[in-house]
């Protein structure tokens, strides 16, 4: 997995914002919560993050 060029421009405009939301779907059950801050930190400082999973 990595940041793709549309996030981190996103990112790059989203900058002087005081506080953006990013919903992220389609995420395989294997994915963890120190796995997504990793590949998000590479476009910014990740403030708050809140990992929702199906219930099964």
């Amino acid at each position: 997995m990595g940041v793709n060029s549309a996030l981190l421009e996103w990112s790059k405009r989203a900058s002087a914002a005081k506080e953006r939301s990013l919903f992220v779907g389609n995420l395989s059950n294997d994915v963890t919560e120190e796995m997504l801050r990793v590949i998000f930190s590479e476009a910014g400082a990740v403030m708050n993050f809140r990992l929702v999973t199906d219930r099964v």
